[in-house]
């Protein structure tokens, strides 16, 4: 009698389990990011406001191809992992200039490099401050205040940059946190490529679009954190 009991209660029970297991394991829909057009004295760093108190990210984040991927070493003069970005490299309190990179270990099938900094502060996809690709595997540094245009020389080689998320400008932009908390954390990503030119997107200018491109075409990738406070 004990044994049909305690059957019962578990038949009943498993409903229930099956149930809440769905509902944690079945992520909710976010909103898709609108692009964003605005000024770089107007709308530094911005996003929604679910995605600025969140920082997750929304439907229309590039996603990466894979995680089984090659590790590269990523490193910076300027500063150490998970340190303090210098403000000689912010947008609105410095003088704009880029990160200084160098990098090693990338897999002798590597047919191009890319760079990709973010904002890991903010959700959503507007949160590009840079994105350059197309680099030849010659090349595997950059010295700091890369010029900002479509065609950077240095590197040169057919090298080529798009605009940040804020705003119309080409190349690197720096850090100026002035949507959620005073200090943000960002990304600098390096990326071994599969193909020695991108497939050109829509628009070769939209970092969103590029990303996703370079995502598909990774096959190995270094990566370098910094924070930076709005002075």
């Amino acid at each position: 009698m004990r044994m049909r009991t305690r059957f019962f209660i578990d038949a009943m029970a498993a409903p229930l389990l099956f149930v809440t297991t769905f509902a944690a394991c079945n992520p909710s829909t976010s909103k898709p990011a609108t692009s964003s057009s605005t000024a770089p004295d107007g709308g530094l760093d911005s996003a929604s406001p679910d995605d600025a108190a969140t920082g997750t990210p929304d439907a229309s984040t590039p996603v990466e191809a894979s995680t089984d991927v090659g590790t590269i070493t990523l490193l910076s003069t300027a500063f150490t992992n998970d340190g303090t970005i210098p403000v000689v490299h912010s947008v609105c309190d410095g003088a704009n200039e880029s990160i200084p990179l160098t990098w090693s270990g990338a897999p002798a099938e590597a047919k191009s490099f890319a760079i990709v900094m973010r904002d890991l502060t903010l959700g959503g996809s507007s949160n590009y401050h840079w994105v350059l690709y197309d680099i030849p595997t010659s090349i595997t540094s950059l010295e700091q205040g890369v010029p900002k245009d479509l065609a950077p020389d240095p590197p040169g080689n057919g090298a080529k940059q798009t605009r940040w998320s804020f705003g119309s400008e080409v190349g690197y932009q720096g850090m100026c946190p002035i949507k959620g908390p005073s200090t943000h954390l960002y990304e600098l990503s390096v990326y071994a490529l599969d193909v020695a030119t991108l497939p050109a997107p829509t628009d070769a200018a939209d970092p969103a679009q590029v990303d996703t491109n370079i995502q598909a075409h990774q096959i190995a990738q270094g990566r370098l954190r910094g924070t930076y406070t709005k002075k």
